[in-house]
């Protein structure tokens, strides 16, 4: 984060400010998000994938081949990560902050959403594994 950006970090960590902020350039002033609903998100994700390395190539693997199998970790940081929680709209809202035209963005955005959605996956494999378990134990 640069210098630049910590101000308006710090105005957009108020949960009115942030509706607000939301509220007027995504819904054009609608007021949908309220602030009473947003709760704030653990904003650091890792992901862990299995690779193999060929020469300067590095390729995901589902090898068997325990000396071959290395781990690669990517973790990524958002600005900011917050749950909208009122019943019936249900959402999670993510801001960069940015204090001229970062035409990277869009690519670290998809990186954020990425690990988001492969922590999702696991936790969804880990929870169909301990029923299959529970259902296995009746």
């Amino acid at each position: 984060m640069g210098v630049k950006d910590q101000g308006l970090q710090e105005y957009l960590r108020d949960n009115e400010r942030f509706a607000d902020f939301v509220n007027g350039t995504l819904f054009g002033g609608k007021q949908i998000i309220e602030a009473s609903y947003l709760k704030e998100v653990q904003r650091k994700k890792r992901v862990s994938c299995q690779l193999q390395t060929i020469g300067s190539n590095t390729h995901k693997i589902k090898s068997s081949d325990e000396s071959s199998i290395k781990f690669m970790y990517l973790e990524r940081e958002r600005d900011f990560l917050r749950l909208h929680d009122k019943p019936g709209c249900k959402m999670l809202l993510a801001c960069e902050v940015e204090s001229r035209a970062n035409y990277e963005m869009p690519v670290r955005c998809f990186t954020y959403d990425g690990v988001e959605y492969t922590d999702q996956l696991k936790s969804r494999k880990r929870n169909i594994k301990k029923e299959n378990i529970e259902k296995d134990d009746r």
